[in-house]
């Protein structure tokens, strides 16, 4: 059954079970009845559940039986406690219990079993709790357009980092998402759903625009998926990135919250429709150089410039240790990526690329031990600017979405993903002499400000725009560290980004071999600068 009240009903007594149920049927709404804690326990762990009626006493000939108790503890203890709405019934309820189950687990009501118990006004009683407690609008109508289903929805989750096989608990994950959006949008008659934008973490992120009354609202995005990872988002949100909302462009979280399994955020853009937006991977492909420019002018110097204003002072870290742990590295990783995509390196520490006639050190092994201090600033960033997180209206003003890694970190960090996303997912050219030509351009500099200037020799219109974006985006982040322009940070950190790309990302060869590439020249950058 969809878009209905899920109702459960803990009670040892048959004739109790006959008569709460019987005040349910027939009213739209599907409940399960269970006589015990470790049955009512089961059943809250993997069933979704808007309302638990929880008799105190489940072994009537026991007096110093309170199981009842217990289980509002455990479902408090399994972060459920607003989640689950809950109505104590009982014939032996004291003051005492009954001040600790509203004060301390938040039930809605408390209900004594007597003669004259009336089912008509238990069923009020629940009506009014999934009203003012659960609060899911059932007659809610979704439509999903763009091509998508909440089948495909569902598809896009992952849980433990594996996506769920079996179709029943498929179908379940589909009701579940469903009543995700009721509880979202509670006070709408009318959404329509189209798609956005993928997230981390097998997380989705789509476009809503909800209706109200028949008159459309404000067009807002809605991140879903694993509850433990929306929540953490939704935390990240407001620690780091709510203080610095301001009005301009900026994403801004108006509402979180979740069902048994999963969690949902609504996020408004200050200052857009939605309407004519792009992700930075569609914004770079169909756009000239000097527009996109401009939109990382946008992205730098006005929806994250709160940011770097509020930097630390600069300290000093290691830097290599500092990358390891926020990409989540090692060198067991890095080096089980070489075993899966280039076994040809393996145990090599010299290496050679096809048709470049000199050899260079093997960066996987270059890194190991090595400890690369230097002093850095400290602020918030993104921690996951990805293309598809970046959102680009029409007239080039951007927004950032998906803040699951937001936290203090390496000032550069954005700048250092950005330019590693230009160069191993957008750029597509696979020639190693191009390239090599290249990469030396762009480390040509010694300090984080000096000009970079596109190599003569190369003559390709694709090589040409990436390097006028790198050389711009690299522009910017001398800005926000000024009047440093030490470039030893934004090399180190570059290196370690870009052997993350061998660890996740599915590349053709030639970009794995590009990515390969560009570490082994950051190495013997870094050994010029004195590293």
């Amino acid at each position: 059954m969809e878009n209905v009240g899920r109702v459960l009903i803990i009670e040892d007594l048959p004739i109790w079970q006959k008569i709460l149920v019987g005040a349910l049927e027939g009213k739209d709404y599907y409940v399960r009845v269970v006589a015990d804690l470790a049955s009512a326990l089961e059943r809250i762990r993997h069933e979704y559940f808007h309302l638990a009626v929880i008799d105190l006493r489940l072994i009537d000939e026991d007096p110093t039986d309170y199981s009842g108790m217990k289980l509002l503890k455990e479902i408090a203890a399994l972060g459920l406690n607003d989640v689950i709405a809950k109505i104590i019934v009982t014939a032996y309820g004291t003051e005492d219990l009954a001040r600790e189950a509203f004060k301390v687990y938040n039930a809605h009501d408390f209900i004594p079993k007597r003669a004259d118990f009336n089912e008509d006004e238990f069923l009020g009683i629940v009506k009014e709790a999934f009203a003012e407690r659960v609060k899911v609008n059932f007659d809610l109508v979704l439509t999903a357009t763009g091509g998508i289903t909440f089948d495909s929805l569902v598809e896009w989750m992952t849980f433990n980092g594996e996506r769920i096989k079996e179709k029943e608990k498929k179908a379940e994950l589909r009701k579940e998402l469903i009543d995700l959006f009721q509880k979202l949008f509670y006070e709408a008659n009318q959404l329509v759903i189209a798609p956005l934008s993928s997230g981390i973490s097998g997380t989705g992120i789509v476009r809503v625009d909800p209706f109200y009354a028949g008159k459309q609202g404000k067009s807002v995005v809605v991140k879903f998926g694993g509850y433990k990872e929306i929540r953490e988002e939704a935390e990240k949100f407001d620690t780091h990135v709510r203080r610095f909302v301001r009005a301009g462009r900026n994403a801004n979280k108006e509402a979180f919250t979740r069902t048994l399994h999963l969690g949902g955020i609504v996020y408004s853009l200050i200052g857009t429709t939605l309407d004519g937006i792009r992700d930075f991977n569609a914004y770079y492909a169909e756009e000239s150089e000097e527009s996109i420019s401009n939109v990382l002018e946008n992205l730098f110097g006005q929806t994250c410039r709160l940011w770097y204003e509020n930097r630390s002072g600069r300290v000093l870290r290691d830097m290599g240790a500092l990358y390891m742990e926020h990409l989540r590295l090692s060198q067991e990783t890095l080096e089980r990526a070489l075993v899966d995509k280039a076994p040809h390196y393996l145990g090599k520490h010299v290496i050679k690329f096809p048709n470049l006639d000199k050899a260079f050190p093997n960066p996987v092994y270059w890194i190991k031990g090595r400890k690369l201090y230097c002093p850095i600033y400290v602020s918030v960033t993104h921690g996951d600017l990805n293309g598809k997180n970046i959102l680009i209206d029409p007239i080039g003003q951007t927004w950032l979405i998906d803040f699951y890694r937001t936290g203090e970190g390496h000032i550069l960090w954005d700048f250092i993903e950005l330019e590693t996303v230009i160069k191993f997912e957008l750029l597509e050219t696979e020639d190693i002499v191009a390239l090599y030509e290249f990469e030396k351009a762009l480390l040509a500099p010694m300090r984080l400000g000096e000009a970079m200037q596109f190599p003569s020799s190369l003559s390709t219109n694709e090589l040409m725009k990436a390097f006028t974006v790198i050389k711009k985006l690299r522009e910017l982040a001398h800005d926000v560290i000024r009047p440093s322009d030490d470039v030893r940070d934004y090399y180190i950190g570059l290196l370690y980004m870009t052997l993350n790309m061998l660890r996740f990302y599915r590349r053709p060869k030639a970009r794995r071999q590009h990515a390969l590439l560009s570490a082994a020249m950051l190495c013997e950058k870094l050994e010029e600068l004195g590293i």
